[in-house]
């Protein structure tokens, strides 16, 4: 059973509005009348994403479009370069994931803690992956699907039906995902139309996307500039590096000779002073011991008021994080952390959190 229903569906005694996107006017698009509308642009570097809602007044349906939770995501791969993941912190690099596989885990990851949730099911979306399809009109090698996904919980005290409609699209490395997310005390199925007819009515503001593109390229020009400087820095480091180095090679084939008459007359002097090393090593090794303990009550001390523990991770590395999780994983990439419970190992991160366990590795409570 699909869910692409043509029955009408019941919008009160309103029909549908056209709404701008307030900032820009980046977008508009169609939304029952008589709701209440929340419509806005949200730009994370080169990311730019609608994010729709509108609600019945009396709360008992609403549509959001869109999720400020989900990044732009990338292939694994070789083209992923560090600059790359730096420069883009909303990238996450996660292998493409067909939309039946992607929403059924995004209903459990963002839904499943509210009271009463239980997912009732996914199916083809047919509307939703026509709309999808027509990207490949530019890129007949791109990958399209797209699912639905119904699911309830008890929202503001009553049980409501969920059904999001969602694609992921991969284009090249990159792949995104589109969704509407409809809910309801009523009957969910009659607004699968509805959420179908928002979908295809967002239309970008043609000025407002050639003036995105300028900037666009204006960054990927500075971008280029700066990689130009830091290269010719690079070949004047190197040179100069290379120049030090031969000046070293000569000084030092001049200077052996003398070091080795030097050798021979210090070397009583030096066991002395190995001697003597050996005893303040010692003492200094016992002062460390002392400073050691003491640090480690200072931190206690410091992460009980501030309500964290100090981890370290394999290579001697160590992090601040919240006292709140009895197992901790750092990302080896940018240095975030996952806190889980005890039960928790590294490979169920992948469906606990949506990320790639080889990204990351579990840091030992140290403080």
């Amino acid at each position: 059973m699909t869910t692409d229903p043509l029955k009408p569906t019941p919008l009160g005694t309103g029909g549908l509005v056209l709404v701008s996107e307030p900032t820009e006017a980046a977008f508009t698009i169609l939304l029952p009348e008589g709701w209440t509308h929340g419509v806005h642009l949200q730009r994370e570097h080169d990311l730019n994403r609608a994010i729709v809602s509108s609600i019945r007044p009396d709360g008992g349906a609403m549509f959001h479009v869109g999720d400020p939770r989900l990044p732009l995501f990338m292939a694994p791969g070789p083209h992923i370069a560090p600059q790359v993941l730096a420069f883009s912190p909303h990238i996450r690099v996660q292998p493409y994931t067909p939309a039946d596989q992607f929403l059924v885990d995004y209903a459990h990851r963002f839904f499943g803690a509210a009271p009463g949730f239980r997912l009732l099911g996914a199916a083809p979306s047919p509307g939703f992956l026509r709309l999808a399809t027509e990207v490949r009109r530019h890129d007949p090698s791109a990958d399209v699907t797209a699912a639905a996904v119904t699911f309830e919980h008890s929202g503001a005290g009553r049980p409501m039906t969920c059904r999001v409609h969602g694609s992921t699209v991969r284009v090249g490395w990159m792949w995104i995902v589109e969704l509407i997310v409809a809910s309801t005390v009523e009957d969910v199925d009659a607004l699968d139309s509805l959420a179908l007819r928002i979908m295809t009515s967002r239309t970008s503001n043609p000025a407002w996307v050639a003036a995105n593109q300028r900037l666009h390229e204006q960054r990927l020009a500075m971008g280029r500039r700066q990689v130009q400087h830091i290269n010719a820095m690079t070949d004047l480091q190197t040179q100069a590096h290379h120049q030090r180095m031969r000046d070293i090679q000569d000084f030092g084939a001049a200077n052996t000779r003398m070091h080795e008459q030097r050798m021979a007359g210090h070397d009583a002097a030096h066991q002395s002073w190995m001697a003597a090393q050996a005893a303040n090593e010692g003492s200094h090794r016992a002062w460390m011991d002392g400073q050691a303990a003491g640090d480690a009550v200072q931190r206690s001390r410091i992460n009980a008021i501030r309500e964290e523990h100090t981890v370290m991770d394999s290579e001697g590395r160590t992090h601040q994080v919240d006292i709140h999780h009895e197992r901790y994983f750092v990302n080896k990439r940018d240095n975030t952390y996952i806190g889980v419970g005890a039960a928790t190992d590294r490979e169920d991160l992948r469906r606990t959190h949506g990320v790639n366990p080889d990204d990351f590795e579990e840091a030992r409570i140290v403080g």
